[in-house]
């Protein structure tokens, strides 16, 4: 399969990049005031982060299952920890279905404690 890169990453400077440079420069703050405000949590069990920018369809619970599966291969305990929503019972039984332990909260930092 062959990608185009979009015509626009040709020009340097159109009139929509002129226009988005204040917007930017405010990310750029409110970035930087978040990183500054909040505080980074620290826990004595080790974590792998599974997921992406989009919300639904791309493959991250199988992926979750077979990480869970490998290190059950490598006889190591390991948890899949979700935030929970009540629409999501299909994906809590597939991983229930598949022998690994979830633990769903509502909030990720108990369920971390619990696990």
């Amino acid at each position: 399969m062959k990608f185009l890169k979009p015509r626009f990453w040709n020009t340097k400077n159109n009139i929509f990049s002129i226009l988005l440079i204040p917007i930017s420069i405010l990310f750029i703050i409110l970035t930087k005031l978040k990183k500054i405000f909040t505080s980074k949590k620290q826990f004595k069990i080790p974590i792998i982060c599974v997921g992406n920018i989009y919300l639904g369809g791309t493959g991250k619970t199988p992926l979750t299952i077979k990480i869970a599966n490998e290190l059950k291969n490598y006889n190591k305990n390991s948890v899949i920890i979700k935030k929970y929503y009540r629409d999501q019972k299909d994906e809590n039984r597939l991983i229930n279905e598949n022998n690994v332990t979830l633990i769903s909260d509502k909030e990720r930092i108990s369920a971390i404690k619990k696990a």
